[in-house]
């Protein structure tokens, strides 16, 4: 979770963290990191693969697969989706990407996931990757790091889910 990367980082636990762009703060220097957007994935014959742009309310009212309720990024979606006054109704919950690939191609649902993970997964499914547009898709992320002053010197492991 980003929040729980950057208290690491001003509390002097951690020396260098891997955050969204969706978090802020003045006490620490960033650099840019990679842009993964997140997608739409649905099955390569799904009826959005010949709507451009995607309505998003015509995607929310879709079978919406996610993530399990703890996972940082679904966290983040359910987040973004409440700021737009949607609610996101889900079909199912699955652990990691590579099921919710498995069902989605399955034609269980939909499902948002970051392009780079969707990408891969497409090589051996059928699916299609359908960009979605708003700046709450439009995920980067930063390397951030403490300031000078900091004199703890400590290591932190940060899990990246593809």
């Amino acid at each position: 979770e980003s929040s729980e990367i950057i208290q690491a980082l001003e509390q002097g636990r951690a020396q260098l963290g891997l955050v969204s762009s969706f978090s802020q703060t003045e006490y620490l220097q960033t650099q840019d990191f990679v842009h993964d957007p997140l997608v739409l994935i649905c099955p390569a014959t799904h009826q959005f693969t010949r709507q451009h742009p995607l309505n998003l309310p015509a995607v929310f009212s879709e079978s919406m697969i996610g993530l399990s309720t703890h996972h940082s990024l679904q966290r983040s979606i359910d987040i973004q989706a409440r700021a737009l006054g949607i609610h996101i109704d889900y079909r199912l919950r699955l652990p990691n990407f590579t099921a919710i690939a498995e069902v989605v191609a399955a034609g269980a649902g939909v499902a948002i996931m970051p392009a780079r993970a969707a990408s891969r997964l497409k090589e051996s499914h059928a699916l299609a990757l359908l960009p979605l547009s708003g700046a709450w898709a439009n995920r980067n992320y930063s390397l951030w790091h403490a300031t000078l002053a900091s004199s703890r010197r400590c290591i932190v492991t940060l899990p990246i889910f593809y």
